[in-house]
Formats: C-alpha cells, structure tokens, sequence
C-alpha cells in the first residue's frame, strides 16, 4: 500500500471566487491540510523539501513555525507534529497534537504533491475527470441528441434538459447571482423536465420525491462551481455541434 492509500490523501482543484486553489484532503490526519496551504506553488514545495531532507539528515535539529491559519508545526527527525492555535509553547510536553506523522512518511506526500501541482491542470480538465463527463451525440430515429454523461444519473437528467441557450444563459445569470450573493438561495426549474435545481453554494438536484414532512429531499448535490462548469461545457458542446436550435 502507497503512503497516500495509508493516509487516505487526494490532491483536488477548487474554484473559490474565480480562482483555482489545488488542496490536499485526508481523512486520517485531517491537519496536514495546514501543512500543504502553506507550499501551494512549486518554489515553496521545493524550499519546504529541502527542509525535509536537512532535517532527516540531522544537518538541521528541528523547525518550528506557526502557518498562516495559526497552527503551529514542529518537524523533527524522526516525527512531524502539527498543533491547533497560535499560543502552543514547546514547554507545554502535554499538548495534544491535531495531526502526527513519521517525517520521512510527509517528505514521500510532498513529493506526490510536487508532481501533482507541476502536471499543471486545470479546474475544467480536473472536475471534468472527478465527475467521469462526457458528452456525446446520439442518432436516435434520424434525430440527433446530445448526451450528457457522467458519475451521476440525477446530473445527466438535468444537464440534458437545458436544451436552448436561451434556457441555459438565464441560468448562467442565476449562478452569477448566487455568486455575487454568498448567502443567496434561488430555485430554477427547466422546461420540460420534472426536477428543480436550488441553486445555493451548494446545489440540490430535487425530484418530486417527498418525505413524509413534506420536505424535499435531494436527489444529488455538488458544489456551485462545479456546477457551473458542467453547464457552460454543456453550452460550448451544444453549439459546436449546432444542437442548441431546439
């Protein structure tokens, strides 16, 4: 097993505010977050190996210093430790660390770290392979359609329902609102299709699956920005092909 699969650690891309943010999640040490935050371009990551390697090596005997969320980091030889808040004191021997790990594991993550921020891909290419998309046309009795596939079915059924760009450009407007309004929430239906799409930082795919309170309850869910990219892909694909006539 690879030191990622024992640390349960993905690298992934995020759009925050139009900007691309590539990040590491793991589910075993969550706090190695507060580590990789700090190295996010490449002359960083490169600095910050050295260290690693100057340390395991004993040319150095310990660094110590406080990110920028606050956590503080105290990589020795032997282990990296990573504590929660500002006012930790290496006198204090009983502190609890949020996140420990072998040193020599964490220079082996950075490297896969490395080699995931240079293969330089981008948030549309990234969330494109996440979601298994792809789309294609369909000759279905001498009509054709275009197709939307991808990890979800509830996805699929609604990305294919926006069939015109006027359709698809006055959803695009609501993303822009809810983007303008953080805390925003706007329901859109589609013409010709039972669902509804509640457009929030998080988007609800709802049917009309109903509990027994009343309360909708949703099909699918993803973030706003993936969303996004699925419908302006969608948008492009359609014209291309001269599908979005209909």
């Amino acid at each position: 097993m690879s030191i990622l699969e024992d640390y349960n650690v993905s690298f992934v891309i995020r759009k925050i505010h139009r900007s691309e943010f590539k990040l590491i999640i793991s589910t075993k040490v969550p706090a190695l977050s507060e580590i990789f935050y700090e190295i996010r371009d490449l002359d960083r990551s490169y600095d910050f190996l050295q260290t690693l390697n100057d340390v395991i090596a004993n040319k150095l005997k310990g660094i110590y210093y406080t990110t920028q969320s606050l956590a503080f980091i105290d990589i020795q030889s032997d282990v990296t430790s990573i504590y929660s808040g500002e006012d930790f004191d290496k006198v204090f021997k009983d502190t609890i660390p949020a996140g420990k790990l072998p040193t020599e594991d964490l220079k082996e993550i950075v490297l896969a770290w490395i080699d995931f921020i240079r293969q330089n891909t981008s948030f549309k290419d990234y969330i494109l392979k996440e979601y298994q998309v792809t789309f294609n046309i369909q000759n279905n009795n001498g009509i054709m359609m275009a197709r939307f596939n991808s990890k979800n079915k509830f996805l699929d059924q609604l990305i294919e329902k926006l069939k015109s760009v006027e359709t698809i450009d006055q959803l695009l407007e609501l993303i822009k609102f809810i983007e303008r309004y953080n805390h925003a929430e706007k329901a859109f239906s589609i013409p010709g299709s039972k669902q509804i799409v509640v457009l929030g930082q998080t988007v609800k795919i709802l049917s009309n699956t109903v509990h027994l309170d009343g309360a909708l309850t949703p099909d699918y869910t993803l973030p706003l920005s993936d969303f996004k990219e699925f419908v302006l892909e969608w948008k492009v694909f359609l014209s291309k092909n001269r599908l979005n006539e209909i």
